[in-house]
């Protein structure tokens, strides 16, 4: 394929790339190497192409994964997450993304504000 980019003056107007739908539409000629001229000496646009990923979820995360998981920064997260780590046969400590689920689930119910509450009211007296 032969890519031919436009002088600058005469590219602005001419191509329009839509990356949302996975083709371009392009204008008299292939600006920025987005299209390649056939034999013929006609333009083509891009192919489209479909991918199929599976995302397998993990279940077992390093401290800052598990962190922004629960939307904290490290810092607070260590100082607040109740629960210990586990350490794994290879010897990395690792947070259980299911403890912070539970952790979140507690936090959602209310029985965090108790422990907090409890604490408020031995120091005013």
């Amino acid at each position: 394929m032969d890519y031919t980019p436009l002088p600058r003056d005469k590219r602005d107007n001419q191509s329009r790339l839509s990356l949302g739908l996975g083709f371009a539409k392009l204008a008299n000629h292939g600006a920025c190497g987005l299209a390649g001229r056939a034999p013929n000496g006609d333009y083509s646009a891009m192919s489209a192409a479909t991918f199929k990923i599976k995302v397998l979820p993990k279940r077992m995360a390093k401290k800052g994964e598990a962190a922004s998981y629960c939307g904290l920064p490290v810092k607070r997260f260590e100082a607040e997450f109740p629960f210990p780590p586990v350490r794994m046969p290879g010897g990395d400590d690792l947070i259980d993304l299911r403890d912070c689920d539970r952790w979140i689930e507690t936090l959602k119910a209310g029985v965090a504000n108790d422990d907090d509450d409890a604490l408020i009211a031995k120091l005013g007296t």
